[in-house]
This record gives C-alpha cells, structure tokens and sequence, in this order.
C-alpha cells in the first residue's frame, strides 16, 4: 500500500487530500531483498505459493503467536485469497520500484506514518525516515509487528480516526 501511495504521490499530488503510510518505506530494497523476492517468484511458479504463504505468515506473525492464533489465521485467509499469480505480479512491482526517498519533502498534504515496533520488514527506523522528511508528519508506534492494523487494531484505529479528524479540517481549510 505504502508503494503505491508514494507512487500516486510522485505522479498526481495535486488528488492526494491526506496521506497515511503505514509499514512503509521509500527505499528501494536492498540486493539480498531482491534476490529473496526473485526465490520467491521462482518457487511460487514451480506451483508451491502455499508453502511461499506459510513463511511469510510465520515470519510476520506476531511474536509468541501460536499457530492457531486469530490474526495468524487471518493473515493466512488473506494470502490464500491473495492467489500466485498476483503474487508474483506484487513482487515483480516491488523489484522495479524506484527510491523515493529524496522525494518525500515534497509531500504536502497532512501525513500519518505508523509503524510497527516490532515490524521485521520495514524496521521503525525506515518510518522515521519518512516521518522527519515529509514536514509536518505525525508519527505512531504501536506496538505490533508488519501486520499493524490487525495486531494493534484498536491503537491503530485510534491513531488513524484522530489523524483523519484534523486532516479533515486541515484540507477542508486549504480547498
């Protein structure tokens, strides 16, 4: 979601009122996270996008999480709805997506980043990035891991209906 946005961004900021980055970041992957997203695709199209789901699942799922818990099988029930070929066409995006990193100063619009404390792919670190170059962002940690809105809902509700509040009012004053 966090690519995309920024994507839309670069190409019509002029249709964004607000912006919410959440788990995001605006750098390109590194080249052992390109070559692991190449061996994913390779597997996936060998016919094995369950076992491909299954690891990504245990590697985002909460810490301490059994194999049974609430959010790791909804995260289960989102991947196998999610299918290979998307998949595959997902991660193919990730790889050829450019570094957006020296264009969030040009964001204008009132922006929320949220991380995860405990997120594995997209450290805080990298949501701080985003938060200290876009001026005027508001920040969240909450306390989960990738999965943030389904692990923290309530925190992350909260956060995302008061941002939305005053950038209501804020793009409401501005046009």
């Amino acid at each position: 979601g966090g690519y995309i946005a920024l994507e839309i961004m670069a190409r019509a900021p002029e249709r964004i009122s607000c912006l919410v980055l959440t788990n995001s970041s605006a750098f390109v992957d590194k080249p052992e996270g390109k070559s692991a997203r190449l061996k994913m695709i390779d597997v996936v199209s060998t016919g094995k996008f369950e076992a491909v789901y299954n690891r990504i699942v245990m590697a985002l799922a909460p810490d301490g999480s059994s194999e049974d818990s609430e959010i790791k099988l909804k995260m289960l029930d989102m991947a196998r709805d999610y299918q290979a070929e998307r998949f595959i066409n997902h991660q193919t995006a990730i790889i050829g997506r450019p570094d957006r990193a020296d264009e969030l100063g040009s964001i204008a619009c009132p922006t929320l980043v949220v991380s995860g404390k405990r997120d594995p792919v997209t450290r805080p670190s990298a949501s701080a990035f985003i938060h200290y170059a876009i001026n005027g962002s508001s920040l969240v940690e909450v306390d989960a891991g990738h999965m943030a809105p389904l692990e923290a809902a309530e925190d992350f509700s909260a956060a995302l209906i008061a941002f939305l509040k005053t950038a209501y009012v804020t793009a409401g004053a501005d046009g």
